[in-house]
């Protein structure tokens, strides 16, 4: 499959831009950009949208990757490629914004346990690779040099 979603060891055209880990801001743009082609029936992307913009429900993230993991495993096995690819981001997303939600001092002791560390150094490679794969160009928080150089948000709600 030559448009198959971004994972490690794809041969590195998308993965210059895991060195920058997107803030709340950027993944809020990384959905918009894809808003108007995104298959919204079911909610998942709505309700993403809808807890990127506030950082209270990102612990909700959690149970909400839950639900598009499902979508995605039920997309992989009928081979529908597009919602493969929405699916992912959504999932790499929700995993990004609950590991947001933990301050690092207290990742060890919470439960559920957080996501892999790196989760967030996907966002922008797979946006990319989801962007590429519609014929679009990329969000506009990626830029051509790379990422947009932010640091990791604070997770003490400011």
């Amino acid at each position: 499959m030559e448009n198959q979603p971004a994972v490690p060891g794809d041969g590195g055209r998308y993965w210059h831009l895991a060195t920058v880990k997107p803030t709340p801001d950027q993944i809020v743009a990384v959905l918009d950009h894809f808003a108007e082609l995104c298959d919204k029936r079911f909610s998942t992307y709505r309700k993403l949208r809808r807890y990127a913009v506030m950082p209270q429900y990102w612990r909700k993230c959690y149970a909400l990757f839950q639900a598009i993991r499902h979508k995605t495993l039920r997309a992989e096995r009928r081979g529908d490629e597009r919602l493969t690819h929405q699916y992912l981001l959504e999932e790499i997303i929700a995993k990004t914004l609950y590991n947001y939600s933990i301050a690092p001092e207290d990742m060890p002791y919470i439960i559920p346990a957080p996501f892999d560390e790196d989760s967030s150094d996907y966002v922008l490679p797979i946006a990319t690779q989801f962007a590429d794969f519609l014929g679009l160009s990329p969000p506009d928080c990626i830029n051509a040099g790379g990422g947009a150089g932010v640091n990791v948000p604070s997770t003490d709600g400011q």
